[in-house]
């Protein structure tokens, strides 16, 4: 969050990133979005991210539209040499990895697996290679990497390190300031992985410094949301409960005091810090003005000259490199414009689409979408903030309050007397909600496209499904076969007809009997049974592939490209039960 480093909190140890915010332009009211996955589609399209496609961070609603222009496209169209190295939280499968999204280079590291023993695994342009030692250590090697090898052309690299998601783990060395310090344990935990990412990060900038690339370079920092008080479990083999900051030290995290947290459209699950470091074209300071993430894009490419290429949906983003111009004309006409424009910060879901995570136990997510359940997403049932100059209004829960977030910025005191103002940001925001709707991707189940490449073999999330028939969704698979008839629905798309054998993959720790059958389109049905557990490693295949942990469920002839419904039913069930929990996907391999 916004008070996790030490330019902000002095109780943090993070010198490299306050060296940096010393030598930067720093935004001072920059705003992200409220989770992690929403805010990345808008940092790589310059976009809402309800219109990529985007609304949420799990049970199918993370992948982001593939006719989306990112980042990445825009900087290798323009000549550069672009790579992505760390967190890819914009979607999984065919068309979606990062090599398919403008990255020449791509490091997609598997989610919050920070040690080999947890699972620690680097996918490389679709190559699985394993991690030894710690995932950011590995992350920052490759960055080095990237950026030190020599070419005749300029580099774009987007670096998302993981760090400080849960869980919370760092060596003790990182950690040994603060217990020295005699900090609460579980500051310790959550400080030391700050305090090990800003040394990492320090590794890399000195790397650019001894390859005689500063004054070349434009540095950018940020981060993609506010503060979460849970650090999840423990160390393997460390007892104790899952480590957590309750009231007293998340005082010790959130000096500023701002409410709210990750996950919640007030200010300290919005505001993030925004460091642009540029020797000798942007000048350190701070430059006060209210921008969002969706003005990443323009403002890259603004500075670096690169013409938005074609075929990019319209921005939401405007350039705000006149904001950080050294004369103050031009810093006050851009000022002027961004007070009057409207900013808007939906929280992701529809309300009651899932249910709220507790520790020990599983989110559902309802499968809907705006086509067959439009009322679901009807403007009075979604939690959104509108912000314009100095004033926000929010609509959450029921419950509409407006702020003044400059004699107010911990939003403690609703305004009352400017029903007028209220009025007008409301009807902002409906205005803005139905041009939202009336986007192809928004609020709708992902498409899984089956293109037999390029490791000859497609994944399909089964937690993608657009319908379902007495089974559930969760985060990362599919719960509840119990009952003969049980069944999910896939979109799918065949980019590469062909014949295919297709296994079903799954946390299964019980031994069942069951027989399910698998159709595709106008293919003929397949069935397999299962009698046995299966031992998914990972929650991803790609980063773990054994047909030996999988089930056979046949081949398939898949004759005709284009779309297509891919069913999976429970065709036959045995006496024990519950039948099955956690099938997470089918791999589709490519035979012929």
């Amino acid at each position: 969050g916004h008070d996790d480093l030490g330019s902000t909190n002095p109780r943090v140890v993070s010198p490299a990133l306050d060296r940096l915010a010393e030598e930067s332009a720093r935004l001072t009211d920059f705003h992200v979005h409220l989770k992690c996955a929403p805010t990345r589609a808008s940092l790589l399209t310059g976009r809402y991210f309800q219109r990529t496609g985007v609304w949420g961070v799990h049970g199918g609603r993370d992948q982001m539209a593939v006719d989306e222009v990112t980042l990445g496209d825009a900087f290798r169209e323009a000549g550069y040499a672009t790579a992505v190295v760390g967190k890819w939280h914009s979607g999984l499968g065919d068309r979606y990895y990062p090599w398919e999204r403008g990255f020449d280079l791509a490091h997609a590291t598997n989610l919050y697996r920070y040690r080999p023993e947890e699972g620690a695994a680097d996918l490389v342009n679709g190559d699985p290679r394993p991690i030894d030692g710690w995932a950011q250590t590995h992350i920052t090697d490759a960055a080095i990497g990237f950026v030190t090898e020599p070419r005749d052309r300029p580099f774009f690299l987007y670096l998302p390190y993981m760090s400080p998601h849960s869980p919370w783990r760092s060596p003790a060395k990182f950690q040994r300031p603060f217990i020295e310090r005699g900090d609460d344990e579980n500051l310790v935990a959550f400080w030391g992985m700050v305090h090990f990412m800003d040394h990492e990060i320090g590794r890399l900038l000195a790397a650019i410094d001894q390859a005689g690339l500063r004054d070349d370079t434009l540095v950018v920092f940020l981060s993609d949301n506010g503060p979460v008080p849970s650090g999840a479990n423990r160390p393997p083999g460390e007892a104790g409960p899952p480590f957590k900051t309750g009231q007293q030290l998340w005082r010790q995290r959130n000096p500023s005091g701002m409410r709210g947290g990750k996950g919640q459209i007030y200010q300290n699950g919005l505001r993030s810090v925004f460091f642009a470091r540029w020797p000798g074209r942007l000048e350190p300071g701070d430059y006060a003005g209210p921008v969002t993430v969706e003005d990443v894009f323009p403002t890259l490419l603004d500075w670096a000259g690169v013409t938005t290429p074609s075929g990019t949906k319209p921005l939401d983003g405007v350039s705000v490199t006149g904001l950080m111009r050294a004369d103050a004309e031009t810093q006050q006409a851009a000022l002027s414009r961004l007070n009057e424009r409207p900013l808007f910060f939906p929280e992701a879901e529809p309300k009651d689409s899932f249910d709220p995570w507790r520790l020990g136990q599983r989110q559902e997510y309802q499968v809907i979408d705006k086509t067959r359940d439009p009322e679901r997403f009807a403007f009075d049932r979604m939690n959104l903030a509108v912000r314009r100059g100095d004033f926000k209004w929010v609509k959450r829960q029921g419950k509409a309050e407006l702020f003044n977030l400059v004699s107010d910025p911990r939003e403690r005191t609703p305004i009352t007397d400017r029903a007028d103002l209220a009025r007008e940001l409301e009807a902002a925001g409906r205005g803005w909600w139905e041009d939202v709707l009336s986007e192809s991707s928004a609020f709708e189940r992902p498409t899984v496209y089956v293109d037999g490449n390029p490791r000859r073999f497609s994944v399909v999330q089964l937690r993608a499904a657009s319908e379902v028939e007495g089974v559930s969704v969760h985060a990362h698979g599919v719960d509840g076969w119990d009952e003969v008839g049980d069944r999910l629905t896939v979109n799918v798309e065949i980019g590469r007809p062909g014949r295919y054998r297709v296994r079903l993959l799954g946390k299964t720790p019980r031994a069942t009997q069951a027989v399910f059958e698998l159709s595709i389109g106008s293919a003929s049905p397949t069935t397999a049974r299962i009698d046995r557990p299966m031992g998914l490693v990972h929650e991803k295949p790609e980063y773990d592939w054994d047909p030996k942990r999988a089930i056979d469920l046949g081949e398939v002839e898949l004759a005709v490209s284009g779309p297509a419904r891919l069913v999976l039913r429970l065709k036959e069930l045995g006496a024990r039960k519950p039948a099955l929990d956690g099938l997470t996907h089918l791999v589709m391999e490519r035979i012929d």
